[in-house]
């Protein structure tokens, strides 16, 4: 896909069966490595990823993905698989050679990866036979360069990474015949858990097998309808405490309640001198969302603001 918006020259080029460039594989490395530094992927080394992960599964169709560019720069990328619990063992019993001499390599110069080995092979064993049983694939990999998901941007040109990849990988994953899609978030990372929540997405618990404490996430795209273009509505009238944040009618998507929120977070601190966090775990663990509206937000706001500790 390839687009002009706002005098932004927008490119999203995608990835399944196919394979990547010398150039794409380069950049992918660099995203991934940049914005996902704790992956296991980016832990094995710029070798595996280069040599191995990018230069062979996205054309055997392992995993399918995109990047986006933006003027000519690559802003962010995803990754996803529609067999979790099986497309590594797959892939290594084709390129096993390959692998042990990669992943060697990456020990030797580094022994601390052992560790990130034993992660996979754990996570690995906790997925084994979920993609068959449920028909489930899985977000392996997504990230946006912090300039390019800035409210400033998303105005000035309209472009929405986050959602454009989201939905590129989501519509790859059900023309394979995926109805369920899990997502692992680090428990610590709330904006992508609240980009997440109010996409629809569901919290299933903390998932197993991960060095770095996380959050299970998983949306059912068999109910879904095709993956609209536009995911924001004109609110009908005045704003008011009413007025819809979150949910059906709402007039913001979700990148746009997402910077509503840290603009929010940045007022409170700037006028009140209070650091608070409204998207935490205890507003997104509430049986009733405070971010539904424009009132209950603010009645939310509120109530962190006067908490005890920050008295």
């Amino acid at each position: 896909m390839s687009e002009t918006a706002h005098g932004a020259d927008y490119r999203l080029v995608t990835f399944h069966r196919r394979c990547l460039g010398a150039k794409e594989i380069e950049h992918v490395t660099a995203l991934h490595t940049e914005l996902l530094p704790r992956s296991p992927v980016v832990l094995l080394g710029r070798g595996f990823m280069q040599r191995y992960f990018y230069r062979f599964l996205p054309s055997e169709g392992y995993i399918t993905g995109a990047i986006a560019y933006v003027d000519g720069e690559p802003a962010g990328f995803i990754t996803a698989t529609d067999d979790p619990s099986g497309f590594m063992r797959a892939a290594f019993r084709r390129h096993w050679l390959r692998i042990s001499l990669l992943v060697g390599g990456a020990m030797l110069g580094n022994p601390g990866r052992l560790s990130v080995v034993i992660e996979a092979l754990h996570i690995n064993r906790g997925l084994i036979g979920v993609s068959r049983q449920i028909n489930t694939g899985e977000l392996l990999s997504m990230g946006v360069r912090e300039e390019f998901r800035s409210g400033g941007f998303v105005e000035r040109t309209g472009i929405r990474l986050s959602d454009d990849l989201l939905g590129t990988a989501l519509f790859s994953l059900r023309q394979g015949g995926v109805r369920r899609v899990r997502a692992v978030v680090d428990t610590d990372n709330m904006e992508a858990r609240l980009f997440y929540r109010v996409r629809g997405w569901t919290s299933s618990g903390a998932a197993t097998g991960w060095r770095v404490s996380s959050v299970l996430y998983t949306l059912v795209i068999s109910l879904a309808e095709e993956i609209d273009e536009e995911h924001r509505v004109t609110p009908e009238g005045e704003l008011n405490s009413d007025t819809r944040l979150f949910g059906a009618g709402s007039f913001l998507d979700s990148l746009g309640l997402v910077t509503l929120i840290v603009a929010l977070e940045q007022a409170i601190q700037e006028q009140l001198n209070v650091t608070v966090s409204l998207a935490d775990e205890k507003a997104l663990s509430r049986t009733r969302s405070p971010f539904r509206t424009i009132g209950t937000l603010a009645a939310y706001a509120t109530e962190q603001i006067e908490a005890p500790d920050h008295g």
